[in-house]
């Protein structure tokens, strides 16, 4: 006949080991959370805005006429509108969009050819055009417009 073993429980003292242990592990591991956060809100709102520019160049085609994209990085928003940029009346979409909104730390940093970037009928831009998002930690995430209209997205 087989015996039982008697299992015995843990004491208190390993317990708060176990618990200093696990503490411990999470404290360190706490800023290296804090940077995937910030890395994954960088790319959410770099797809996002990716997503809101070849929607414009869509647009553009569709509807047979130029769509303008107008950057604001001292408020970090961009706005899509009708025409060239220069009929505030002719928006298609009425409110600034935030590419921080849901991705809190995001900055739109710039653009490199100034703040409207315009498709044409045909889906082209006027020119090559570099857009950069910033997040807390200095990661960044570049957006290039090409002059046939093709909208890419590169890592920094």
């Amino acid at each position: 006949m087989k015996t039982i073993k008697n299992i015995c429980g843990y004491t208190f003292l390993e317990l708060l080991i176990s618990m200093a242990i696990l503490g411990l592990l999470a404290v360190l591991s706490l800023p290296s959370l804090t940077a995937l956060s910030a890395n994954h809100r960088l790319e959410g709102a770099a797809q996002r805005m990716v997503s809101d520019l070849r929607l414009a160049r869509r647009t553009a085609i569709s509807e047979r006429k130029p769509i303008t994209v107008t950057l604001d990085p001292d408020n970090d928003r961009y706005m899509v509108e009708e025409g060239t940029g220069l009929n505030p009346d002719t928006a298609i979409q009425t409110d600034f969009r935030d590419p921080r909104q849901g991705f809190m730390g995001v900055d739109l940093v710039g653009s490199s050819r100034g703040t409207s970037l315009t498709f044409s009928p045909r889906g082209t831009t006027h020119s090559w055009t570099t857009i950069t998002l910033r997040n807390p930690r200095g990661k960044e995430q570049k957006i290039t417009l090409i002059g046939t209209g093709r909208v890419k997205r590169r890592k920094e």
